[in-house]
C-alpha cells in the first residue's frame, strides 16, 4: 500500500463526517468543553482563550457561531459551578518512604496547585 494513498478496505482509517447542527447543539458543544475544562481547575481567562484561539477549532467555531456575550456567559456559569470542585489526594505525614517537606509527595510537573485559604498553604514551596 503506498504512502499517500489509504487503503480502502483498511478499518483504521480515519473518516470525517458532517452531522447536522443548529445554534441548540452549538449552545450543548460550548457548555461541555466549559464545563470540562472548568472541572479540570482551569479559569474563566484560560478557557476564554481557547475558545479565542483557532488552533482549537471546534471551540473557535462555536465561539464564533455563539459570540463572545453568550460564550462568556457560559463559562462564567460553568467556572462558578466547577470551579469550587478541587480533588485532593491526602497523604498522611506520618507515611514512611515519603521525601520531601513533611513526608508529602512532590506535585507533579505541570499540575496546577491550588489551595483553598492561606492557612492551607504550605510553609515552604
Amino acid at each position: 500500500m503506498p504512502y499517500d494513498e489509504p487503503d480502502p478496505d483498511d478499518p483504521t482509517v480515519i473518516v470525517g463526517v458532517n452531522l447536522p447542527g443548529d445554534s441548540g447543539s452549538t449552545r450543548e458543544l460550548v457548555y461541555a468543553l466549559a464545563e470540562e475544562f472548568a472541572s479540570l481547575g482551569y479559569g474563566e481567562d484560560w478557557i476564554m482563550h481557547m475558545f479565542g484561539t483557532p488552533f482549537f477549532a471546534g471551540a473557535h467555531r462555536a465561539f464564533l457561531e455563539l459570540g463572545e456575550k453568550e460564550s462568556r456567559a457560559i463559562v462564567q456559569e460553568c467556572v462558578g459551578l466547577w470551579g469550587r470542585v478541587r480533588f485532593v489526594d491526602r497523604v498522611p505525614v506520618s507515611s514512611p518512604g515519603m521525601s520531601g517537606s513533611g513526608g508529602r509527595p512532590p506535585a507533579p510537573l505541570g499540575a496546577p496547585v491550588t489551595f483553598r485559604s492561606a492557612a492551607e498553604a504550605p510553609e515552604e514551596i
